[in-house]
């Protein structure tokens, strides 16, 4: 069934019914088969929309794709962190304790994991960002630029309250980021994690088991740095 076009001030609003169906299909699309393995005849049958749709919504292919970029760092920021971002920018402008951002950096880790390991929803999402970030694309750009930075920066600033270390320091970027690889792992390599342990799926229990020993190892990896940045 096509969808008629009409006009709008901005048809790749994410709002509009059919760049809705349109960014939903790249991001299905893209993922699965990557840019190149997803024609545009698939696309707009994939959205029950006319092929001409995607040149009016975004340009081009190319700019649908990079559209798929802008909806997964938005999605991601919402659904993730919604409106614990703010509060983590005013509590750090106001200033943290040690003991204060130790909990906030816990409860960032506790909200992101159920999301990455266990929302089914959430897995075209994944296997876009997967993708993208493999191919270095420019719809990549626009995830790193638009959730992945500022999400790692207020980590750092975040860790380095939490511990005294310095949150520009490449051991506390290297640490920041090396949690949240411990839990992208169960994506990236869901299929090992599956064999190895005798599970059949990552679903709430499982993704429990998970997070309690992905948290003891954040709260291991704290008190290492802690004590590292004492004089």
């Amino acid at each position: 069934m096509f969808v008629a076009m009409t006009a709008c001030p901005d048809p790749s609003r994410p709002d509009h019914p059919t760049a809705k169906a349109l960014l939903d299909a790249g991001g299905e699309l893209f993922g699965a088969h990557g840019f190149a393995g997803a024609s545009t005849r698939a696309l707009a049958e994939k959205a029950g929309v006319n092929i001409a749709a995607i040149a009016y919504h975004f340009g081009s292919k190319e700019g649908l794709r990079e559209a798929c970029g802008r909806e997964t760092a938005r999605i991601m920021a919402q659904d993730i962190v919604g409106a614990r971002a703010d509060a983590l920018d005013a509590a750090l402008a106001a200033g943290v304790t040690p003991a204060q951002a130790r909990g906030m950096i816990l409860d960032l880790f506790d909200a992101i994991a159920p999301a990455m390991l266990a929302r089914a929803d959430f897995e075209p999402v994944v296997r876009f960002l997967l993708r993208e970030q493999d191919e270095r694309s420019p719809a990549f750009e626009r995830i790193h630029d638009g959730f992945i930075a500022p999400m790692h920066e207020r980590l750092c600033r975040l860790w380095g309250a939490a511990t005294g270390a310095a949150p520009d320091a490449p051991a506390t970027r290297l640490s920041t980021l090396s949690v949240v690889a411990q839990i992208v792992y169960f994506r990236v390599a869901r299929n090992v994690a599956l064999k190895r342990m005798g599970w059949t799926r990552i679903g709430e229990e499982e993704a429990a088991q998970i997070a309690a020993v992905v948290r003891a190892n954040l709260r291991a990896m704290l008190d290492a740095a802690a004590r590292e940045a004492r004089p």
